[in-house]
């Protein structure tokens, strides 16, 4: 037909390709639209970037039912630390450090076994991420408008961490939230004075932003001590995805500094550097971030290494194995069911 709308040829024509099974008869399919613009879009396009796109939109726009369950533990533990009856501490975690440092490889090992021992791990996106990702211009071209950007990302850092801690909270159930870099990592990014100024826009304090977190594992760039491993321009991160990475070694060593120094005066900074192998360094940010959970749940650590006496205290106090509970000894499951759950509990205190 020849009175189709170039706009409904644009969304007919996309239609087509999306439901084609070849890239090819899809191109011929379209030839029935009218419009120039359809075939020059088909032309720019093939059908690999469309895939691309379409990956693109879906992490933005649609739910992601292995992201929504994948830090969900299956054997909840007991909650040690409230800050009311009904609200739970949730162990906030401010994840940071230079580009190709290994985040999302060492979010995946704690997720892993996290959610083993109990706890349930919310993974909150990189603020600034999600602003570009959508669009939004960076323009850091005057101190107006970058202070305007600025002052932008710490309000929408600031509502997702609230919003993710009191809904985390009202769960009643053991919680990590690691942040994808914190509030301070702004300070990177500028001037003393241009720092102070976003501070004030939002009437906190240096002292208030450090405090909200329970602690900060700093992950060093691959930059400093495994130089082989770093890579610039457009390359497949640790977690598989294609970035761009722009800075160089140096650039990358000098933004790993200055992430440090900013977060250096946090009572919990712990900085995981590259000696040993990459498992090396997950195994440790594992470590440093469980033992800093563990302090506010304790019980879940005792649940955890418990299991190493698992069997032969089955057989000397007959009491049931995590095999025919369903679950790890010490466990909510396994003491819920257990016949003799309470002896079961007054041995494992003798060992923790």
């Amino acid at each position: 037909p020849t009175d189709i709308k170039p706009m409904a040829s644009r969304r007919a024509a996309r239609g087509a390709v999306a439901r084609s099974n070849g890239g090819r008869r899809a191109r011929h399919a379209v030839l029935f639209f009218p419009g120039a613009v359809v075939a020059a879009e088909l032309t720019r396009r093939d059908d690999a970037s469309r895939c691309y796109e379409d990956r693109v939109r879906n992490a933005l726009h649609h739910l992601d039912p292995h992201l929504a369950a994948r830090g969900q533990s299956d054997t909840p533990g007991v909650v040690g630390k409230r800050h009311k009856p009904g609200q739970t501490h949730v162990v906030r975690i401010a994840l940071t450090g230079g580009p190709c440092a290994g985040k999302s490889s060492s979010l995946e090992h704690l997720t892993r076994r996290a959610t083993k021992e109990g706890f349930d791990v919310i993974a909150a996106p990189e603020a600034a991420t999600l602003m570009f990702n959508s669009g939004l211009p960076f323009d850091a071209s005057t101190d107006a408008r970058l202070l305007t950007f600025q002052t932008a990302l710490m309000a929408l850092q600031l509502q997702m961490e609230r919003s993710m801690t009191a809904i985390a909270a009202s769960t009643g159930r053991p919680t990590i939230i690691v942040f994808d870099r914190g509030l301070m990592d702004a300070k990177g990014y500028m001037d003393e004075a241009l720092w102070h100024a976003v501070l004030d826009a939002h009437n906190v304090s240096e002292h208030y932003v450090l405090r909200r977190y329970d602690g900060v594992i700093h992950l060093v760039t691959a930059a400093n001590g495994a130089a082989e491993y770093y890579k610039t321009g457009v390359v497949v991160d640790d977690a598989g995805h294609a970035v761009h990475r722009h800075e160089t070694p140096e650039q990358a060593i000098e933004l790993d500094n200055r992430m440090q120094q900013a977060w250096a005066p946090h009572a919990r900074h712990v900085v995981i550097d590259n000696t040993g192998t990459f498992a090396d360094k997950l195994q440790r940010a594992t470590d440093a971030v469980l033992a800093i959970a563990h302090e506010s749940h304790p019980q879940e650590w005792s649940r955890a290494h418990a299991a190493v006496f698992d069997a032969t205290a089955a057989r000397n106090i007959g009491g049931p194995s995590s095999a025919e509970t369903g679950g790890s000894p010490g466990s909510s499951r396994s003491t819920e069911t257990s016949p003799d759950s309470s002896r079961w509990r007054r041995f494992l205190g003798t060992f923790f």
